[in-house]
């Protein structure tokens, strides 16, 4: 209870002139400074867990034009009264490896989860260490806060009863 009298007087500024608050602000401009970098480290964490998706997305989609998409064929007339024939494009021997079935599938199997190990390992885990590491300042600064008003409101006695007394 002493604590809550003690934010009201503080709050708006009442008690004994021989008494100055004591305040947590080096605490509290960290923790704004800390709040300001988390925010974007929040939606690069939300951008990450997309982008891991998108990436298993990409692959799949990639898989189904190369293997499950036949070339477009070449038509061609010889003549405009004969009719059309098609003919078949030959693929570039470049690209012989990228339209293998086989490539495709170790592709979609394989890469999304080595790129989401190596996310986490390399982006997530060290991100999430300084989410954790707000999280429990800002669960600290609460605490701070309350000792300090409970601090305060025993001093303002004493100061205010050794003003009295003099």
């Amino acid at each position: 209870m002493q604590a809550l009298t003690e934010r009201a007087r503080q709050a708006f500024g009442l008690g004994s002139d021989v008494f100055v608050a004591s305040n947590l602000d080096a605490h509290e401009a960290t923790l704004q400074e800390l709040s300001n970098f988390i925010a974007p480290l929040r939606a690069l964490e939300k951008a990450t867990n997309q982008f891991n998706k998108d990436t298993a997305e990409f692959l799949q989609a990639t898989a189904t034009l190369m293997t499950g998409c036949p070339f477009p064929r070449m038509w061609a007339q010889a003549s405009p009264t004969e009719p059309a024939q098609p003919s078949h494009v030959p693929a570039p021997v470049e690209a012989a490896a990228w339209l293998d079935a086989e490539t495709h599938a170790l592709l979609v199997r394989e890469a999304p989860e080595a790129v989401k190990i190596a996310v986490k390992k390399e982006l997530l885990a060290p991100m999430q260490q300084w989410l954790a590491a707000y999280d429990v300042a800002q669960a600290q600064l609460s605490s701070l806060q309350a000792g300090r008003l409970a601090y305060d409101a025993a001093r303002r006695h004493f100061v205010t009863a050794a003003a009295r007394a003099a």
